[in-house]
């Protein structure tokens, strides 16, 4: 299983080589101020790696390892905070349709949701996914199918389970979902990049799966032992992460947050 910035090819292994890399993405960020002395800072690296590092004043308060979602937009509904991290919302057949399924996700632009009450009746988001653990199916669907034969229970080419929904047994009042998915499908596009940061290799793949939406897929080079491409299948366990495109008000001012050393 692969941590979240391995997916993304950024060397993380403590507390310090993780303090260490916040303090030199915040040096690259572009920031927005988003409210008061909250700040969104997004860094963008190769392939589309991407940190989001949300700061109140002076202070580190969240980091969100994520993937640049370039896909095209999924259509959701009842998009709402569940806490300061993660966003429940409905994922729509099509735009004002029939929900397909229930979704937690870690939204990029969540400080600005937060900003706006912590809930959108409705919207587009561009969805992404670092893979915690995947399997490529080089066969493609005829592989995928037959895989599905040989174990107890068979699950649709285009699944996708919302685990991160489900509270376990014994959960507390605190419990909140958390942004993690189930799901297979189609890979449509596949590149590698090399990582920033002491990180390896990773794989960028876009991957059709439930009501035929796509999914940005970041999966680090040590998960896989072949190379994917187009026309494979892939499912596995994911963290999900995506943009709404929401921005602060225009009014607000940009700023840096960490002067960048000469």
């Amino acid at each position: 299983m692969s941590s979240h910035f391995a997916a993304i090819g950024l060397g993380v292994t403590d507390r310090d080589s993780f303090r260490s890399l916040v303090v030199g993405l915040l040096e690259r960020a572009d920031t927005q101020q988003v409210e008061g002395e909250l700040s969104r800072h997004v860094w963008t690296g190769a392939g589309g790696a991407r940190v989001v590092i949300e700061t109140q004043g002076r202070a580190i308060a969240q980091v969100l390892p994520c993937l640049a979602p370039a896909g095209e937009p999924v259509p959701v509904a009842r998009v709402a905070l569940v806490d300061e991290e993660t966003a429940r919302l409905e994922l729509l057949d099509r735009p004002g349709g029939a929900m397909l399924c229930p979704l937690a996700v870690e939204l990029e632009d969540r400080a600005v949701l937060r900003s706006r009450g912590g809930k959108a009746p409705e919207g587009e988001l561009r969805l992404a996914a670092l893979a915690e653990r995947l399997t490529l199916h080089t066969g493609g669907r005829q592989a995928y199918d037959a895989a599905q034969e040989e174990g107890e229970i068979g699950f649709a080419p285009d699944y996708l389970i919302p685990f991160g929904l489900f509270a376990p047994e014994g959960a507390g009042e605190d419990w909140v979902p958390s942004a993690h998915a189930a799901f297979a499908g189609e890979v449509l596009l596949a590149e590698v990049h090399e990582g920033e940061a002491g990180g390896g290799r990773f794989h960028r793949l876009r991957v059709r799966t439930i009501g035929g939406h796509e999914v940005d897929v970041a999966v680090a080079g040590e998960e896989l032992t072949d190379t994917p491409a187009p026309g494979h299948w892939v499912d596995g366990e994911f963290f999900l992460t995506g943009s709404l495109g929401l921005a602060p008000a225009p009014d607000t001012a940009r700023k840096r947050w960490w002067p960048r050393r000469s």
